[in-house]
């Protein structure tokens, strides 16, 4: 099992690897959404209190589902173990969502109603992008 641990690390650059918050999102649109200095800086210290969270609950999210794919895949494996396991990663993945709608609300709290509107707008222009023209013609 650890064989393929490592096998995923080396094949996705680690779990930590580009994972981003909703903060590195409104950063990304910085200019377009027109922030101002202080905002900036605000939203940079919440990245910088949320990263560390972030990084430490997708390390416990990697591990509780390791170890829950472990028992399963392990035939001497108790139900009970394999149960704890997973009620283990349920818990993991809880908090790891908790902490990232902390850090939206905080973001969100940052900008105004219009930043947010346009932060709405614009996602939804890319998303359009990355569909091409399916995305206007839901029903083909």
């Amino acid at each position: 099992m650890r064989e393929m641990g490592k096998r995923m690390k080396a094949q996705h650059g680690g779990i930590m690897h580009g994972m981003k918050g909703y903060d590195h999102t409104v950063l990304r649109h910085a200019e377009a959404l027109e922030l101002s200095d202080e905002q900036l800086g605000k939203i940079v210290r919440i990245e910088m209190r949320h990263q560390k969270a972030r990084q430490d609950l997708m390390e416990r999210l990697h591990k509780s589902m390791m170890s829950a794919r472990e028992g399963l895949m392990d035939p001497s494996a108790e139900e009970a173990g394999i149960r704890k396991a997973g009620k283990e990663h349920a818990e993991a993945f809880e908090a790891m969502i908790e902490d990232a709608v902390k850090e939206r609300n905080e973001v969100n709290a940052v900008l105004t109603p219009e930043q947010r509107d346009q932060l709405k707008s614009l996602k939804k222009e890319k998303c359009a992008q990355a569909k091409g023209p399916e995305a206007h013609h839901p029903d083909r």
